[in-house]
């Protein structure tokens, strides 16, 4: 926030050397991190412990992002806000449920983590992902599909986990450090590797 405020003062020193997109992004970036700031503040008065070291970044739709009392959402995590069919993403944390550092958490269609949840550091949660079947048409022009992910009760989910589109995790359930996920894991099995696999029980 530091750097936006010296950028700010140093545009108002030198307004007729600077282009007016400078001062508008700078405007925009300052305006963003304050209303981040009192949504972390709000959230923190009832009961969430959120680091003011988060990010928020596409739909600024903050509404969109509900967590549950007691949770805690550790620095540098980033929730992203997609919009599918004119409907903007929502992310859904519940009761005591703890995000590790450096986490991205994006949305255009319903991310759910349930109540009791540990998220390692590095994890990528994601519901939309990029179309790719017609060869003809490069990927970056073919848009993007999305699912609902969903990650029940009491889950742990290792560092560096990636949990793609369509994704359930099962209440109880433990996915290994760096493993890919793009199926369901049925409650209280211990999946990992790459694509994950079922490597036993608990």
């Amino acid at each position: 926030m530091h750097q936006e405020l010296r950028a700010i003062k140093r545009a108002l020193q030198y307004p007729l050397k600077l282009p007016a997109f400078v001062l508008k992004d700078s405007f925009h970036i300052f305006y963003g991190k304050f209303v981040l700031s009192k949504w972390v503040a709000i959230q923190r008065f009832n009961g969430r412990k959120i680091s003011y070291q988060i990010n928020q970044i596409g739909e600024r739709k903050l509404e969109n992002i509900r967590i549950s009392e007691y949770s805690q959402i550790d620095q540098d995590c980033t929730f992203w806000l997609g919009k599918c069919d004119d409907v903007v993403g929502q992310i859904h944390i519940g009761k005591c449920s703890y995000i590790g550092r450096n986490c991205y958490l994006g949305s255009d269609r319903l991310l759910k983590i349930g109540s009791d949840c540990l998220i390692g550091a590095y994890t990528y949660l994601t519901t939309a992902n990029h179309q790719f079947k017609n060869r003809s048409l490069l990927i970056r022009k073919q848009g993007v599909y999305g699912a609902d992910l969903t990650i029940g009760n009491g889950a742990w989910i290792g560092a560096h986990v990636v949990l793609l589109p369509g994704t359930e995790i099962g209440d109880g359930a433990i996915v290994g450090a760096g493993a890919v996920v793009n199926r369901t894991i049925p409650a209280c099995e211990i999946w990992a590797g790459v694509p994950a696999k079922k490597i036993g029980e608990r």
